[in-house]
């Protein structure tokens, strides 16, 4: 890493491993050969500063060999290491600091596929978050954030829509705040506030999980030690 004013450039290379769970080897027909699986990965990144707001990007690529998989046969399953997993993408991320607006904005690109160039299920390629707190005063807070994920590969059809993807969705939480107001903190939230019907994958029963509706919290709490 090293840094050339309010630059900085930073590349790493990493190695991991996660071993198989005692009862792995031991499942219906077993298998007393399996190996961990090991997870390979560079990453380079840059960042500017300034005053006023913060940029960051990143680029990464990584491989998971010995992937641990279930293996259908006649006589029953067992848990074997099976091909690979490859993850390409990137991210950026832009932050704001003004006076009483503090806005982001970030994006992620996630590109992952088998040995043989199938995409992996279950993963967005698109994804972003975006969103602001905006300060009345020292005591009161205004925060409004907005989360897309894009659209899904299912491991089995959606009957309902006769389709094996999950649309891509756009939600939008919000909450408004009072901090430490004579020792008082109080906070409304709102989750999912326009009521967007969106889904889950799913690779059990159920073939997609609805997710929550539009949700309201309320939350107070006092600071009994407070000295204002």
């Amino acid at each position: 890493m090293f840094n050339i004013k309010k630059h900085s450039f930073r590349i790493s290379y990493s190695e991991a491993f996660r071993a198989p769970k005692p009862w792995d080897y031991t499942y219906e027909l077993g298998n007393a050969d399996l190996l961990p699986e090991e997870m390979y990965s560079i990453e380079g990144a840059y960042s500017f500063a300034s005053k006023y707001f913060i940029l960051d990007i990143v680029a990464y690529n990584n491989k998971l060999q010995n992937a641990i998989s279930l293996e259908y046969l006649s006589e029953g399953s067992r848990w074997i290491n099976s091909g690979e997993v490859n993850t390409q993408g990137g991210e950026i991320f832009l932050r704001f600091s003004l006076k009483k607006l503090s806005p982001y904005i970030n994006y992620t690109y996630n590109y992952s596929f088998d040995e043989f160039e199938n995409l992996v299920p279950e993963i967005a390629k698109h994804t972003a978050n975006a969103g602001f707190t905006y300060s009345l005063n020292k005591y009161f807070r205004i925060n409004l954030r907005a989360n897309y994920v894009g659209k899904r590969e299912n491991p089995k059809e959606i009957v309902s829509v006769h389709s094996f993807y999950v649309d891509p969705y756009l939600i939008f939480n919000g909450s408004i705040s009072m901090i430490n107001y004579k020792g008082f903190n109080v906070q409304i939230s709102v989750k999912n506030i326009l009521n967007q019907e969106y889904y889950h994958t799913s690779n059990r029963m159920p073939d997609r999980y609805r997710q929550p509706q539009r949700t309201v919290l309320f939350s107070i709490g006092y600071n009994i030690n407070n000295k204002k």
